[in-house]
């Protein structure tokens, strides 16, 4: 069984994702669903460079000493 969803992983990922994507759908409507998938993407994208360039690398360092 681990190594069906091993191999299926992304399939298994897309299915979850895909069920997740239409309850939020049906919920909110397609708009507001559109602009939580936006920002969700905008966040993930900052996040991305933040830790690429090290921005918070000095500050976080700081902080725990």
């Amino acid at each position: 069984m681990k190594e069906l969803l091993k191999s299926n992983q992304s399939v298994l990922i897309g299915g979850i994702l895909g069920l997740l994507f239409a309850t939020i759908f049906i919920a909110i409507g397609f708009f507001k669903t559109i602009v939580i998938f936006i920002f969700t993407i905008l966040g993930s994208y900052g996040g991305y460079y933040v830790k690429k360039s090290g921005l918070l690398d000095g500050f976080l360092s700081k902080k725990r000493n």
